[in-house]
């Protein structure tokens, strides 16, 4: 059984399996964009096909983080690799080029840092309020 809520699909065993697809098959269309700017005779420059990235492509990837991103590291794969294709495609690298390497010319952290920077500015967020429900969860 599989519920939608707020964007995100909730199954009824506890795995997001059908949300990381989603999230992939969305990915992958906004990756078309970024394919077509990106040409060999008028193409645009790396900066202005990050900045594409990180508003077309990373915002979709972080929504709803904090309920899929504790999921197995198997099931995340896909999306590590969707960031690295991106980013290839932004620096016109090859595919032999180490991820860190890449991730540190673009200035982008892994997802897996990236999550948990968002997860405690979320939970510094919630640490201001005095009655707040998910207070005592965290």
């Amino acid at each position: 059984m599989k519920n939608k809520f707020l964007g995100v699909i909730f199954q009824g065993n506890g795995l997001y399996s059908s949300h990381i697809q989603h999230i992939l098959d969305k990915c992958l269309k906004r990756m078309n964009a970024l394919r077509l700017l990106k040409c060999t005779n008028w193409g645009a420059e790396t900066r202005s096909l990050l900045n594409v990235y990180r508003s077309i492509i990373r915002p979709v990837i972080e929504y709803g983080m904090e309920a899929y991103f504790f999921s197995s590291v198997t099931s995340l794969d896909p999306l590590f690799k969707v960031q690295y294709e991106a980013l290839r495609l932004c620096t016109g690298a090859m595919r032999s080029t180490p991820t860190i390497c890449l991730q540190h010319t673009c200035g982008e952290m892994p997802l897996e840092i990236r999550h948990e920077l968002l997860w405690l500015k979320y939970k510094a967020h919630l640490l201001t309020f005095l009655e707040h429900p998910t207070k005592t969860l965290i």
